[in-house]
């Protein structure tokens, strides 16, 4: 429930309801906007999507993953100033206990899957495949991250 994402909710007369996107989610997430409406399922590229409601968290955006439901991020409706997100930031960049500073971790999307380094493993997710392959140096990590991601260090 902290308030770590920017979503944006949109909304016209042209499409039939509201919808969800936030580009912030790296991993398993939407890469379109999804429709804002409780319970229904919707599929992006093999993943599946719904939303449900909670009286604390308000809406939470599940994801089918390995025959499971899960939950992954919630938000609630009312305006964010820049103030909500200075002490979630601050804890995300600077906290020791805080799980984005303890190694690298990034993310992109591919037209199949997705690429991603947790620490020192870089992964290629491809439809069902997944190769892992563990970076043995600094120097192998500098070229996945500009060959993969187009990064310069």
């Amino acid at each position: 429930p902290m308030r770590r994402h920017r979503i944006i909710i949109v909304e016209s007369p042209d499409l039939d309801g509201r919808y969800f996107t936030d580009t912030g989610i790296g991993e398993r997430a939407p890469r379109l906007a999804l429709k804002l409406e409780e319970g229904f399922t919707q599929e992006q590229f093999g993943e599946i999507y719904r939303f449900e409601k909670d009286d604390f968290l308000g809406w939470v955006l599940c994801d089918h993953y390995k025959g499971e439901w899960g939950r992954f991020i919630s938000f609630t409706e009312e305006p964010q100033l820049e103030a909500d997100y200075i002490g979630t930031s601050f804890y995300c960049e600077k906290h020791p206990d805080s799980p984005f500073i303890l190694g690298n971790m990034l993310s992109i999307k591919t037209q199949t899957g997705r690429k991603t380094v947790s620490n020192d493993e870089f992964r290629i997710f491809d439809g069902q495949n997944v190769t892992a392959i563990t970076v043995t140096s600094d120097e192998e990590m500098k070229e996945i991250f500009s060959t993969h991601f187009g990064i310069v260090l």
